[in-house]
């Protein structure tokens, strides 16, 4: 099992119809990621690299070829089987932090795990201590308005984080950032990665956060062309 790709894609395509045409975004993309491995997809605006993502979180499903997810097909799962496994497997971090402007930092973080039905006390308690871990825990009663855009990311990853899940999907997670907040969320992302051995894949334009990954697929025209060990 340990010596298992955690994610693998063999002749994986996605095409979407627009004004009645179909459109190909990804074209037979192989790709395998190993378990506990940092990889980053990088490649230009409209490549596919969003569409890959959504793929390997289980968002979307692909057209033609194979996806395997912790050794097994997704073929033929249904969906309440597909949001079973990104409820419990998987953590999402977006560039637009997708939290909920009404809730507190603390109901936004717990909000996965009440998904799961767990109740609100131990929900919160949870939820409270992974927001010390990312240093946010002094903002626990705030509503996101009152945060800035890297408070927000911190609550984005601890939220992504609490029902540890084996695969954290980060797209373009420092996008709205400056350049000193980008470096210290990607070292919180990195050093938890590290610290819980998951599965971390990035989308990012930026080179220098490529770069810190174990591996880099570059995407281009819906083709992954090169893989960097």
């Amino acid at each position: 099992m340990h010596d298992l790709n955690f994610i693998s894609m063999r002749g994986v395509s996605k095409s979407y119809r627009h004004a009645g045409k179909l459109n190909p975004v990804i074209s037979q993309v192989d790709f395998q990621v190993g378990v506990g491995e940092t990889c980053a997809i990088i490649g230009p605006s409209g490549a596919g690299k969003s569409t890959l993502l959504n793929i390997v979180g289980l968002l979307d499903v692909a057209d033609a070829g194979e996806y395997l997810f912790m050794g097994r097909s997704v073929a033929n799962a249904q969906n309440d089987e597909l949001a079973a496994i990104r409820k419990m497997q998987i953590g999402f971090v977006f560039q637009n932090f997708n939290l909920i402007p009404r809730l507190t930092v603390i109901e936004n973080v717990a909000l996965p795990l009440r998904y799961r039905g767990m109740d609100r006390a131990h929900s919160l308690e949870h939820a409270m201590c992974m927001l010390q871990r990312v240093g946010m825990a002094q903002r626990a009663g705030y509503k996101p308005a009152d945060l800035s855009g890297g408070q927000k990311q911190r609550v984005a990853i601890a939220r992504a984080l609490v029902g540890e899940p084996s695969l954290i999907l980060a797209d373009e997670p420092t996008g709205s950032l400056d350049n000193q907040t980008a470096s210290e969320i990607l070292e919180l992302l990195l050093s938890i990665q590290k610290e819980k051995n998951v599965t971390l894949l990035i989308v990012t334009h930026d080179q220098g956060i490529a770069r810190l990954m174990q591996r880099q697929v570059v995407v281009r025209g819906g083709v992954v062309v090169e893989l960097n060990a």
